[in-house]
C-alpha cells in the first residue's frame, strides 16, 4: 500500500493543488480558490482509494495524480459552464507534447504533467473544434443535439492514459542519464563515540540546488533479512525527515555476505530534498521499530602472544551486548578494525575464532597495542549507495 499512501499524504495534495492552480491559471485564466480546489481533491482521492479495480492495475503514484488532475479539470470546466463564465479560447499557441519535453527542465514532475495535459487538452480541443466548424460549413455531418460532448469527457480521458504513457517515457528515458555515486559507509562513523551501527550523519557535499540526489540501494549483512521484510530508511536534518521504504533486491551467494536492498518503489522519483545538506541516517524495522543492526567499540579484555599473531578474550557475560557485535558473522581470514590505545586505526585479520577468544593477525602490532583498545566488526557494516545529476537532464 506504498503507493496508496504516498499519494494520500499532504505532500503530494500540496504538490496536486499547487498544478492543479497553474493549470486551471494556464487554461481559463482565473485564480481559483485553494480551499475549493482542496475539497475538490479530498472526495477525488477518497473516490480513487476506494476503487478496488482502478488501485489494482495502477501502481505510479504519477498514475494517480494524472487521474486526480483530469478530474479536477472536469470538475472546474463543469464549474465554468454552469456558471456561464466565458471562457478564453483554449485552442491558440498549439504545442506538441514534445515541446514540453524539450523544456522539460523547467519543471519537476508534477509541473510537467500540468503542462502536458494542458497542452494536450488545448491541442486535441482545437482538432475537435475545427473539425466541427468544417463538418458544419459543408454540411457533410450534423451534430446531434442528444449526444454528450465528446471535447469534455472521451477527449479527456483519451488524453489521460496518452498522458500516462508520455511521462512513463519520460521517467523511463532518465535511465539514459549519466548519473554519478556517492557511497557512505557506516565503518567511516565515529564508532567509539557512535556505538549503535544504526546512527549515521554525514554532510552532502554535493550542490542540491543544480542537482538531484536519491537513495539508489543498499548493502546490508545478510543477518538483517532473518527478521524483516522490508525496512525504512530515514533522513533527514534533524527537522525534516523522509521515508525510503526497502525491500530486499537479492540474497547473498555463497561468497557474498552483504545483501542488496532496493527502493520498494524503484519506478518512482525518490529524490532527496535540497534542504537536506547535513544528513542524518537511520532505519526501522517493518515493525516501525529501531532496526537491530548491532554496535561496534567491542571492547578488548585479554590479550595473549607476540611478534604478529595476538590472541584476545572479549567479555561474553552480557548476552545482549556480546551478541549485538555479530561475531557470528565472522569467518577466517576476515579484517577487523582495530582502534589502539594511541588512537591510530589498524586492520588486523582473523585467524581464528573460538567462541569469545579471537587470534589476529598484524605485522606492525605490539602486545601493548591491544591494551585499553576495541574494534570494529567489518562484517556487521552496510553501504548507503546514493545516486546524484544535473537537475538539467531530468525531469
Amino acid at each position: 500500500m506504498g503507493v496508496i499512501d504516498d499519494f494520500n499524504s499532504i505532500s503530494n495534495k500540496e504538490t496536486i493543488v499547487y498544478a492543479a492552480e497553474k493549470m486551471i491559471k494556464a487554461k481559463y485564466d482565473i485564480t481559483y480558490d485553494k480551499d475549493k480546489i482542496y475539497n475538490m481533491l479530498n472526495s477525488i482521492v477518497s473516490s480513487i482509494c476506494s476503487d478496488a479495480i482502478l488501485i489494482k492495475n495502477v501502481v505510479k503514484i504519477i498514475e494517480l495524480n494524472t487521474i486526480a488532475l483530469a478530474k479536477i479539470n472536469e470538475q472546474v470546466s463543469s464549474s465554468i459552464l454552469n456558471s456561464n463564465t466565458e471562457e478564453k479560447p483554449i485552442f491558440e499557441n498549439e504545442a506538441h507534447v514534445e515541446e514540453v519535453i524539450d523544456t522539460s527542465i523547467k519543471y519537476n514532475t508534477d509541473e510537467l504533467l500540468s503542462k502536458v495535459l494542458l497542452l494536450e487538452e488545448k491541442r486535441n480541443a482545437s482538432s475537435s473544434i475545427s473539425s466541427m466548424q468544417f463538418n458544419t460549413n459543408t454540411n457533410q455531418q450534423r451534430i446531434q443535439p442528444s449526444q454528450p460532448s465528446q471535447v469534455n469527457y472521451d477527449i479527456g480521458n483519451a488524453n489521460t492514459f496518452m498522458i500516462i504513457e508520455k511521462l512513463s517515457e519520460i521517467i523511463n528515458s532518465k535511465n539514459n542519464i549519466n548519473k554519478k555515486t556517492l557511497i557512505i559507509n557506516s565503518y567511516n562513523r565515529d564508532w567509539i563515540n557512535n556505538h549503535n551501527r544504526n546512527k549515521l550523519s554525514f554532510s552532502i557535499n554535493i550542490d542540491l540546488q543544480n542537482n538531484y540526489i536519491e537513495p539508489c540501494k543498499i548493502l546490508l549483512s545478510k543477518n538483517i533479512k532473518n527478521k524483516n521484510p522490508y525496512i525504512t530508511m530515514l533522513i533527514g536534518n534533524g527537522i525534516q525527515n523522509q521515508k525510503f521504504n526497502l525491500i530486499l533486491g537479492n540474497t547473498t551467494s555463497n561468497d557474498r555476505e552483504w545483501d542488496t536492498w532496493v527502493m520498494m518503489n524503484e519506478n518512482t522519483q525518490n529524490i532527496i530534498s535540497s534542504n537536506i545538506k547535513n544528513c542524518n541516517i537511520s532505519f526501522l524495522d517493518y515493525l516501525n521499530k529501531e532496526l537491530d543492526m548491532g554496535r561496534d567499540d567491542i571492547k578488548i579484555y585479554e590479550v595473549s602472544g607476540d611478534n604478529k599473531n595476538f590472541k584476545i578474550k572479549i567479555d561474553n557475560n552480557d548476552d545482549i551486548l556480546y551478541n549485538s557485535y555479530n561475531i557470528d558473522l565472522l569467518n577466517k581470514y576476515d579484517n577487523m578494525l582495530l582502534k589502539t590505545n594511541d588512537c591510530d586505526l589498524v586492520n588486523v585479520k582473523v585467524l581464528n575464532i573460538d567462541n569469545n577468544y579471537i587470534t589476529l593477525n598484524n605485522d606492525t602490532l605490539k602486545k601493548t597495542d591491544f591494551i585499553n583498545s576495541s574494534l570494529l566488526n567489518y562484517k556487521a557494516q552496510y553501504c548507503v549507495i546514493l545516486s546524484y545529476y544535473p537537475k538539467n537532464k531530468s525531469l
